[in-house]
């Protein structure tokens, strides 16, 4: 099969993910992370649990409600 090829825009800097709204944005990375899958990348980088509590908790993040 050939390589898929996913590309995400950058504004101001920023990757956007275009999602419903910040609540179920938190619950699909959540779900996602707790799928059963051993290791769940994103280009170059590693998605962890710790990787989504440190963007919901940052500063101005609309992740936590």
């Amino acid at each position: 099969m050939p390589d898929t090829t996913v590309t995400i825009p950058i504004i101001n800097g920023q990757p956007v993910s275009l999602l419903q709204d910040s609540k179920h944005a938190l619950k699909t990375l959540q779900n996602n992370l707790f799928s059963g899958a051993r290791l769940l990348t994103l280009g170059n980088y590693t998605m962890l649990y710790t990787t989504i509590r440190d963007l919901a908790f940052a500063n101005g993040s609309p992740l936590y409600c």
